[in-house]
């Protein structure tokens, strides 16, 4: 038989196990909820950087063409991709915050599928 402070140890461990498992299971929730509420700051972020991103294309196609219809298609995209590597060159730290943003909307997302 066993005694009552074998027995009364025997609770007191089973207690702080399951304390235990309650407090892993609040953290990881906690983990859960603050990648969740990081992955929605990122992507209002990457939507501003790609509407920013937007507008300075916007701007530098206006520079860059007159009545682009004129030359066909082909001058309309090649003008694009001017106006492209324009804002790259003006803006670089703008496709510098999307590319990191992106990676990190990635990471978040793969850390939520994992759980």
């Amino acid at each position: 038989m066993l005694e009552v402070n074998d027995l009364l140890k025997l609770l007191e461990t089973q207690q702080e196990s399951t304390s235990h498992t309650i407090d892993q299971h609040t953290q990881q929730t906690d983990r859960l909820s603050e990648l969740e509420t990081e992955l929605v700051t990122v992507n209002r972020k990457l939507i501003v950087t790609r509407k920013n991103i937007a507008h300075y294309q916007q701007m530098a196609e206006q520079m860059l063409r007159t009545h682009p219809e004129r030359f066909g298609d082909e001058i309309v995209k090649l003008l694009h991709n001017i106006a492209t590597a324009k804002v790259m060159k003006d803006q670089p730290k703008l496709f510098d915050e999307l590319h990191q943003l992106e990676q990190r909307s990635d990471q978040i997302r793969k850390e939520l599928g994992d759980k």
